[in-house]
């Protein structure tokens, strides 16, 4: 299992923080879908455009 924790600066606030969620890279969007926050289920989902890291922003 490869656990890894990305440290970036992002233009936008970034995403809470969440275990158990799906993440895929899709072309240049990291997509990311639901999981939980410790309280709750979560069935959001949020991409992150990497294709200039220098200008990275999250969408929901």
């Amino acid at each position: 299992m490869d656990l890894s924790i990305l440290m970036t600066h992002t233009r936008t606030r970034p995403i809470n923080q969440r275990s158990d969620h799906a993440t895929v890279l899709y072309g240049n969007q990291l997509i990311i879908f639901g999981g939980g926050n410790g309280l709750r289920a979560l069935d959001d989902v949020h991409k992150l455009d990497v294709t200039d890291l220098n200008e990275l922003e999250w969408r929901e």
